[in-house]
């Protein structure tokens, strides 16, 4: 109840992490129980091990490019170029599985590529670039008199790989799944053509994708796709190990990441723009889909196998104050973060302000200097973000009561 008063006071600034979870990822990752015990949450989201393990964030991964390719044959649909392999023309595709099979090709391919630079990166780190300093923070590295860089932690090292988008590409794959394949409403080259063209004159596929299961809203149809993109990705990201035996952890924030790689995907079947923001948060749903409240978001993210989610994993929720102003709804708002990690969440973050305020701080903002939000995992103040960051904090699902 104290850090719910004081989030309520701060808007939102913390951020709440469920230990069991946290200590659950860290012995999956091979840390031995008595150490994971000792966990700290490093940059973002990262469970790690202070003076013990060796465990890096990693770069990002764009999941909706790799359904791009897979639904474009390898091409980028806003470029025109072939940077995947070659999947199948999906004019041709026969089923659902033909889509499914074609997007996971594409995304075991860019693992293999992303594993192959990031190794010579480490590599290259190790032989010019090692670092005393750092090193004589962990035990086994002074006992050793091995660098970090070298595996003076070994076996204790993670890489992470974080996955950008996951919500966009069920979102995605449940509208093709349910218009195309089970309601037969539209053949699927019609539906790639609306991509093509950014949906432009197809209003009628953009209301039937409106109509479909979206994620966050504790509907089974779409959130199990969900479920099976995480467990592709680890089970292709699991293949592979690191320099000095690092293991590979997925793990799923952003930063601000989902606008940039969002440029540089075209039009996607959940009704998503060319060009526009992918969804933040890494677990979070696409922000103003999650409409049928609070405790189906978190059933919805809770059905993910969030300890194989290793490195982190995201949840951003929004609230309007009034739903926090007095005690009784502030044990509701408790007793909701609560539920959440018993149903094994591991990262929980609010923003505890109302949707007009944030549009006023948008048309004044000299008045609103002091707005703190959460952006992804980090906090800034509204009105020092770019009005693209600033439109995505709006449009999340703002929830008026539990």
């Amino acid at each position: 109840m104290r850090a719910c008063e004081t989030a309520k006071k701060l808007r939102g600034k913390l951020k709440f992490i469920c230990d069991e979870t946290a200590i659950q990822q860290l012995v999956y990752d091979g840390k031995p129980l008595e150490e994971a015990r000792n966990y700290i949450v490093s940059g973002c989201a990262l469970p790690t091990v202070p003076g013990f393990s060796y465990d890096i964030i990693g770069g990002q991964f764009n999941l909706p490019l790799m359904l791009e390719l897979a639904l474009n044959d390898g091409k980028s649909r806003t470029t025109g170029e072939q940077i995947g392999p070659k999947t199948g023309d999906p004019r041709k595709f026969k089923s659902f599985d033909n889509i499914w099979e074609a997007y996971k090709k594409q995304v075991e391919y860019f693992i293999y590529v992303s594993v192959f630079v990031r190794n010579t990166d480490r590599q290259l780190f190790a032989e010019y670039m090692p670092t005393p300093f750092q090193s004589a923070g962990f035990r086994s590295c002074i006992e050793r008199g091995e660098d970090i860089t070298k595996g003076g932690t070994a076996p204790y090292i993670t890489d992470g790989c974080s996955v950008v988008g996951a919500s966009n590409v069920a979102d995605s794959l449940a509208a093709l799944k349910k218009i195309v394949f089970d309601d037969k409403k539209i053949i699927l080259s019609r539906f790639l053509d609306a991509l093509d063209r950014d949906f432009e004159g197809e209003d009628e596929i953009l209301s039937l994708i409106s109509k479909t299961p979206k994620y966050g809203n504790d509907e089974d149809y779409v959130d199990n796709i969900m479920v099976e993109i995480f467990e592709h990705f680890s089970e292709a990201l699991g293949k592979y190990k690191g320099i000095n035996g690092t293991r590979y952890a997925i793990n799923s924030y952003v930063a601000s990441g989902n606008l940039m790689m969002g440029a540089n995907v075209g039009a996607l079947p959940d009704g998503r723009k060319a060009g526009a923001p992918l969804c933040e948060g890494g677990l979070s749903p696409y922000p103003g889909r999650n409409v049928n409240g609070a405790t189906a978001t978190i059933n919805s993210v809770t059905k993910l196998d969030i300890v194989k989610i290793s490195g982190g994993g995201a949840l951003n929720m929004k609230f309007n104050p009034n739903a926090l102003k007095d005690e009784s709804k502030l044990r509701k708002f408790a007793s909701l973060i609560r539920t959440y990690f018993a149903k094994g969440g591991y990262h929980v973050q609010f923003n505890i302000v109302s949707t007009d305020t944030l549009r006023e701080a948008q048309k004044f903002p000299e008045k609103h200097r002091d707005l703190l939000v959460r952006v992804a995992t980090y906090s800034a103040f509204f009105t020092q973000l770019g009005p693209e960051c600033q439109q995505e904090i709006i449009d999340r699902i703002e929830f008026q009561d539990f």
